[in-house]
């Protein structure tokens, strides 16, 4: 891969890295990650903006203090969190894949950031609940795991992927990529 796919790559884990740590604390830390990671798919496209997701979880893993409130290592795969940082690989893929599909119309890019928000759903409500509910050994019962996992941050969601469709605009517009 040449260097100017890297640069990118590295300033978008640097970037989610740094975004991690704004947070509200909730049982999964609100954070303005969220907006780096739709940004990451909207204007690297979905390969590069997955690699610098991934590379972001990984230095996460190997022990830097990148996760929300400094934490890092092996142990943070434990907790019920993990899955959206699992997620937010697979989000940045599939935001980048529609936002080019949809030929990066400012009105279509919203389906592409809704359907990557859906994702990072997808994946980390199931890990958090076998989380609680197999390693952590917590009751727990299904309405009440929806309302403090899902229903919390749905209305963050809406503003974050607002505020990334508004960021990306003006990027994508300067490089005369959008339409």
């Amino acid at each position: 891969m040449k260097t100017k796919n890297l640069i990118p790559i590295a300033l978008f884990a640097g970037l989610s890295a740094v975004s991690a740590q704004f947070t509200l604390p909730t049982p999964i830390p609100i954070t303005l990650q969220t907006i780096v990671v739709l940004l990451s798919g909207l204007l690297l496209g979905g390969r590069r903006g997955a690699m610098s997701q991934a590379v972001y979880t990984s230095m996460g893993l190997v022990g830097l203090p990148v996760f929300s409130g400094g934490r890092g290592g092996l142990g943070i795969v434990s907790t019920p969190s993990f899955g959206y940082i699992l997620g937010f690989i697979l989000c940045a893929y599939v935001v980048g894949k529609l936002s080019h599909a949809l030929r990066k119309v400012r009105g279509q890019l919203i389906w592409s950031c809704v359907a990557g928000m859906l994702v990072v759903h997808v994946v980390g409500l199931p890990y958090a609940y076998a989380v609680l509910t197999y390693i952590m050994e917590q009751p727990v019962e299904i309405l009440a795991f929806l309302k403090s996992w899902l229903l919390v941050f749905l209305p963050w969601d809406t503003v974050k992927t607002l505020v990334a469709i508004l960021i990306s605009s003006v990027f994508m517009k300067r490089l005369g990529t959008l339409r």
